[in-house]
């Protein structure tokens, strides 16, 4: 699933994809891009690359609970838990598009850009809510899936890669209506500032190609707003960049 905004080519990927990966690697050795972009923070991409799995103890996870609150803490595990059930039904490991995109990138010399907000930040998000809208926010997640009506734009087979753009946008306005609180954390805050980053990179490369790699959730929303922010062109905000060039 690929957009193209100025001289911003955007991938919209799944993380458990053998499809996406080949996507990635065919866009970028293709455009021979001046920088690709990563849907990652430095402690991701890291963990990404490590050959050791990370175990769990008591010392860890006390850390985990510290840095990220309690409700982050368990949210962070739920959805390491899915993504590596799913991954482990398909024989993939979960991450994959993106760490195809870095080592792509590093193979072809390309610098990399880590565009994400920081994971701990995110997460820490969920901890500040107040008390009643964590129990509203869990209860709407364990009921949504099981109405009805939403059982068809919930559900998606993994097996065929990228959701289409209509399903994903279904399921994007399920997310939206019934619990806002998680769409504003997850998609439409990161989606701002990755595409504030992206366009920052777009005026220090004006005629040059800039490759991102993004979940697919994030496509749609991020097209829209960068082509916003090139109509009020130029901006002056700066931002920081992780920038990796390892060789491991």
């Amino acid at each position: 699933m690929i957009s193209k905004i100025g001289n911003i080519i955007l991938i919209g990927t799944s993380h458990v994809s053998k499809q996406s990966v080949q996507e990635i690697q065919q866009t970028i050795e293709a455009n021979k891009p001046s920088v690709v972009g990563i849907e990652l923070d430095i402690g991701r991409l890291r963990q990404l690359l490590s050959d050791k799995e990370q175990k769990s103890n008591a010392k860890t996870n006390r850390y985990m609970r510290q840095e990220l609150g309690t409700t982050g803490y368990l949210f962070a595990k739920l959805a390491s838990y899915v993504q590596k059930k799913v991954g482990n039904s398909l024989g993939i490991e979960p991450g994959v598009d993106m760490k195809a995109a870095y080592l792509t990138a590093r193979d072809a010399k390309i610098p990399v850009a880590l565009i994400d907000i920081d994971i701990r930040k995110t997460l820490k998000k969920f901890s500040n809510l107040s008390f009643t809208k964590k129990v509203g926010f869990a209860t709407k997640l364990l009921t949504t899936g099981f109405k009805k009506k939403y059982r068809q734009e919930l559900s998606f087979d993994p097996k065929q890669g990228v959701p289409s753009a209509e399903k994903i946008a279904k399921m994007l306005k399920v997310v939206q209506k019934e619990v806002p609180e998680l769409y504003k954390i997850l998609i439409e805050d990161r989606n701002k500032y990755m595409s504030e980053k992206l366009q920052e990179l777009s005026q220090k490369h004006p005629n040059e190609t800039i490759i991102a790699v993004v979940g697919a959730g994030h496509l749609e929303g991020m097209e829209k707003i960068i082509k916003e922010l090139q109509k009020n062109e130029p901006q002056n905000h700066t931002y920081s960049f992780s920038f990796s060039t390892t060789q491991d």
